[in-house]
């Protein structure tokens, strides 16, 4: 039989013993519940992390905003590369025109040069064709005047004896003779400026009518150049 410490020993044995469990049952229900609230802490900051891209708008927008800055500086950049095509062609169309007026004021120059050479050798031709005729002119009449009074004497119809004439006779009949003379020259060298400058006058229309035919022609091809230019022709 047991005595009543015995009982008092059992009962201090199992309430030292329920207590201990108690201990230990508290102590895994804090464990359980630090555990619980770990396991949510995580799972909530897991949700945030999944679904939360707040944070990243910033950083989205800022990448929006450089591609439409990238998207419109290529677009300006396009801009300005298809403008600097066209004043490249432009400059050029520009140089190539300068280029064919060049070489048709080369030519046109060259041509008026040879005009003008042919202007000069026919002008030096004429004037050397007058000093000739001016000094073949001066020797006829110095001939001429020397015949006229030869004959003057001789085949005058009152027979007269040179040594016979008085001064005065004689002055008077050479200054006869050299008036006539004189009026002759004096036809025949206008009749000869006449004919000279008739000769200048052809010569002139000559060149005026070359000059002319010149300019026609070089109106007519610049026509042609300018049509080639507006039918997009080569130069």
């Amino acid at each position: 039989m047991f005595s009543v410490d015995d009982e008092r020993e059992t009962m201090q044995g199992l309430n030292d013993r329920l207590a201990s469990y108690l201990e230990k049952v508290r102590g895994l229900e804090q464990a359980n519940n630090k555990l619980e609230l770990q396991i949510r802490e995580a799972l909530e900051k897991r949700c945030l992390e999944v679904n939360d891209y707040s944070r990243y708008d910033a950083i989205l927008e800022d990448l929006r905003k450089q591609v439409l800055e990238r998207i419109s500086g290529k677009e300006n950049l396009a801009v300005s590369i298809s403008k600097l095509n066209s004043e490249a062609d432009d400059f050029q169309m520009k140089e190539e025109m300068e280029k064919m007026f060049w070489q048709s004021s080369e030519s046109d120059i060259a041509g008026f040069r040879n005009l003008l050479d042919n202007i000069n050798g026919t002008r030096m031709k004429l004037e050397k064709d007058i000093k000739a005729l001016n000094e073949e002119l001066t020797l006829l009449k110095k001939n001429h005047m020397e015949r006229c009074t030869m004959r003057k004497i001789t085949q005058s119809g009152v027979r007269v004896d040179v040594e016979a004439l008085t001064r005065e006779d004689l002055g008077q009949v050479i200054g006869e003779i050299k008036a006539k003379f004189e009026k002759m020259a004096l036809k025949n060298q206008e009749e000869l400026k006449a004919s000279n400058v008739l000769k200048v006058s052809e010569v002139e229309a000559e060149v005026a009518e070359n000059t002319t035919a010149l300019q026609v022609a070089q109106n007519e091809r610049k026509i042609a150049t300018y049509r080639r230019l507006l039918d997009g022709g080569d130069f």
